[in-house]
């Protein structure tokens, strides 16, 4: 089977040595994951997050979309442009996961990114487009 690499994300808040602040751990781990591909009527979530996206509620529209799906399998994509964009992409999935833990459900998912060539409206070029296809487990 075709397997890719897929990572999941978590956040912990991590109390400072002054023993009053804290501060928010950006947590990965990555595995490999082999990822079924998408029935021919399945409907695809979409995800497009900017730099100036809520994470909050980028975070909230990928739990929704991953606890609504039924079984595992492809539920979902963000496309993204650009570093800060990525970062609060990635924030946007541990926020989605820590919902998800809150949900009696269980319900897991990972990231499997990969870059696609979109073509640019209105110019005869394309460009490459980070696509993160959320995966629930």
């Amino acid at each position: 089977k075709d397997s890719k690499l897929g990572a999941t994300f978590w956040e912990r808040r991590k109390l400072q040595e002054d023993g009053e602040s804290h501060r928010t751990v950006l947590h990965t781990k990555a595995s490999r994951v082999v990822v079924p591909p998408p029935s021919p009527d399945a409907k695809l979530g979409h995800v497009k997050i900017a730099a100036q996206t809520n994470a909050g509620k980028a975070g909230a529209s990928i739990a929704w979309i991953i606890r609504d799906k039924e079984g595992p399998g492809l539920a979902a994509y963000g496309t993204v442009m650009g570093g800060a964009a990525v970062h609060q992409a990635l924030v946007s999935c541990a926020i989605a996961q820590h919902y998800l833990n809150q949900d009696e459900k269980g319900a897991r998912f990972v990231v499997v990114p990969e870059f696609m060539e979109m073509l640019v409206e209105g110019h005869d070029r394309t460009t490459r487009q980070l696509r993160l296809n959320f995966v629930k487990l």
